[in-house]
């Protein structure tokens, strides 16, 4: 057998991905492979300082294949999956904006949320054959009837702070960005999805349009119901000043944005939403779900989200359902229909959790790899400067106050974590899976942290 080698797993927003991915680490350590789980954009920065491993990257546009060769060079083997897999642009969009040949070139493997996902890469015109494994996503497995008690003190915090509420989840990152103003950018209108520069344009004109009328029936659905504690919970990359700008006037309207929404899901009474991927997640938890259309478009629509939602095309439509839900008079949300709905869309496995089929593709990979050609001295060296020199590009961005890269954003993107938070989550996954027992934490360095044995 080759020798073991430690499992690299980036962050990039915190609240969406820290703890399922920490619960891979936790499988992944259990079986004796040790984890470096931290902020995407401290370990990119630091990875020179890492032992070479399997570095599980998050994505594979055509603007990673920089850092996809100088991991490459440094000794890393690259697997992906793609946290936007499971609600997905149309084919010939995402194949245009979020695949690229060079970037396959590197893969060793794709981890996808389902069947559909896995044949919309298939399909792609430059697909090189790199393997593709249906494993479903950590993500997913923290909604399990079995899993899902994580939350149960996160869940009892929420409801202690604010008893029941309406939770409304704000998906327009393009059109709210946190760092720019895209409702300056050019306007336009496609005829298919196959013009993709037009439909990027097209979708912004739609999207802009969307968050307008999402955020004006917050405030009258606040307005309408003032007895009823109302919670907007933005994207994260979405500007949250803007909403507390909005939310000002209403007392009964607060703006959260801490911690992953699995908690806020099972909190509430029930969540609105349009076309965002938490309308899947609360249906599946089971919590009564509303998608608001106000404007329809087969373009840019997200169909699936909307799909297993009760859906409102308008304002009367919306509270009268809204009612219904609170007095006990709407059907209950049915998992099991749900997961009918998304037969192909996700893996779901009844007795193993996608973190361990995951981990036992990596094992049964390791077990048959013979080696490989190790990158040349020449090689490391030149990827220990093409990073050493990233880094430093990367360090001197954060000084710019409206770049992605500048220490607010990252601090949104990624809050500070501490050790002893890091631990009790372990200790809780301990306690609800009876598993983990020798699974330790320590600290590498700020924002980067190691699981193991």
């Amino acid at each position: 057998m080759s020798q073991i080698k430690p499992l690299i797993l980036p962050v990039e927003t915190q609240v969406r991905e820290f703890d399922a991915k920490l619960l891979l680490a936790c499988v992944a350590a259990e079986r004796g492979m040790p984890t470096y789980i931290g902020f995407q954009n401290r370990i990119r920065d630091k990875i020179t300082s890492l032992p070479p491993g399997i570095f599980i990257a998050k994505g594979f546009a055509s603007k990673k294949a920089k850092i996809m060769g100088i991991l490459t060079g440094l000794g890393h083997e690259i697997y992906a999956w793609d946290e936007e897999g499971l609600v997905h642009h149309p084919a010939p969009v995402y194949h245009d904006r979020r695949l690229s040949k060079k970037s396959l070139e590197y893969l060793s493997g794709l981890f996808a949320w389902g069947d559909d996902y896995k044949e919309m890469v298939e399909a792609f015109p430059e697909y090189d054959g790199t393997p593709i494994y249906c494993t479903g996503n950590p993500r997913a497995d923290l909604l399990r009837p079995d899993v899902r008690s994580f939350y149960d003190s996160t869940v009892a915090q929420i409801r202690d702070r604010l008893g029941g509420f309406i939770l409304l989840n704000s998906s327009f990152g393009t059109s709210n960005l946190a760092t720019g103003n895209p409702t300056e950018r050019q306007k336009g209108t496609a005829a298919s999805v196959r013009d993709t520069k037009t439909w990027w344009q097209g979708q912004l004109a739609y999207r802009v349009d969307l968050f307008e009328l999402y955020r004006d029936m917050t405030g009258k659905l606040a307005a309408r119901f003032p007895d009823k504690k109302f919670v907007v919970r933005p994207h994260p990359a979405e500007s949250l000043e803007t909403w507390r700008e909005f939310a000002a006037p209403f007392p009964n309207l607060s703006i959260e944005h801490e911690g992953n929404v699995a908690p806020w899901l099972m909190a509430c009474d029930l969540m609105i939403h349009n076309g965002c991927q938490t309308g899947i997640e609360g249906a599946l938890l089971g919590t009564p779900v509303v998608a608001y259309q106000p404007i329809r478009s087969e373009l840019y629509d997200r169909p699936l989200p909307n799909a297993v939602s009760h859906q409102c095309d308008t304002l009367e439509q919306l509270y009268d359902r809204v009612d219904a839900i609170l007095q006990g008079n709407a059907p209950a949300t049915d998992p099991a229909a749900v997961m009918t709905v998304l037969a192909d869309y996700l893996v779901q496995e009844k007795d193993r959790l996608s973190a361990d089929h995951i981990v036992d593709i990596l094992q049964e990979i390791a077990e048959r790899n013979t080696g490989g050609m190790a990158p040349s001295a020449g090689a490391r060296y030149s990827a220990w400067c093409a990073a050493e020199l990233r880094g430093l590009g990367k360090w001197l961005r954060s000084f710019r106050s409206n770049d992605i890269y500048s220490n607010w954003h990252q601090r949104q993107q990624f809050p500070e974590l501490e050790l002893a938070e890091v631990d009790e989550k372990i200790a809780r996954f301990k306690n609800v899976l009876g598993r983990f027992k020798d699974v330790k934490v320590t600290v590498v360095q700020k924002d980067i942290f190691l699981v193991s044995q």
